[in-house]
């Protein structure tokens, strides 16, 4: 799962999310704990994770777990509407609220969130793992950059790059489903903070 409010609470003590749990928007449920946390930086991202002797995923780590041993541009098939039921998008739900902040919606599929859901809502990919694909934007390790000279053996990391600029990977709750593919990517400061990006956290094991 993405990290959860909870979760980041128990870690730091501290929530920082907009949706914060307790809250209504919107017309749907309240927020929980179980929602992911949101409005953290890649910085604190990767110290918080880090003083839990886990770390932020590769983006080859990431579009390996996001994929699931698929070729398709989302696991659930070659076609958009195979989402429904299997992530969280902007969808009729956001049409109902005449679209918050202008985004854009399908008409298709009615997930029953306008913002992001509570982890595990959607159904599991073929690995096991839960919004892979929208809900959150989640920080990779990587750096913004080509990867042209090649990536780091065992993890994947790409060997250069701008670290003033740091990788999100998957789409969001807010985004159709061209922007939750496996692929999407786009890179921001480290110290950026957005209520439609969060973490999943990822841990090496020992040979």
């Amino acid at each position: 799962h993405e990290l959860t409010q909870g979760q980041w609470r128990r870690a730091t003590g501290t929530n920082p999310s907009t949706y914060v749990a307790g809250a209504v928007w919107f017309g749907q449920p309240a927020v929980t704990e179980l929602h992911p946390v949101e409005q953290v930086s890649w910085d604190e991202s990767l110290t918080v994770l880090r003083h839990l002797a886990l770390t932020l995923p590769t983006e080859m780590q990431w579009e390996y777990a996001a994929r699931a041993d698929t070729e398709w541009p989302w696991w659930t098939g070659d076609a958009a509407e195979s989402l429904a039921g299997a992530a969280n998008l902007a969808d009729r739900s956001c049409q109902a609220w005449a679209g918050p902040r202008g985004w854009p919606s399908a008409d298709w599929v009615d997930d029953g969130w306008v913002t992001h859901a509570p982890v595990g809502s959607y159904r599991a990919n073929p690995f096991g793992l839960h919004d892979m694909l929208g809900n959150l934007f989640e920080w990779v390790l990587d750096p913004c950059g080509p990867g042209q000279h090649g990536w780091r053996p065992g993890d994947g990391l790409r060997d250069d790059g701008d670290p003033r600029l740091r990788l999100l990977k998957g789409g969001c709750f807010s985004e159709a489903a061209i922007n939750c593919t496996a692929d999407n990517v786009y890179g921001a400061p480290p110290e950026q903070r957005a209520n439609h990006a969060g973490l999943r956290a990822a841990r090496a094991l020992l040979p």
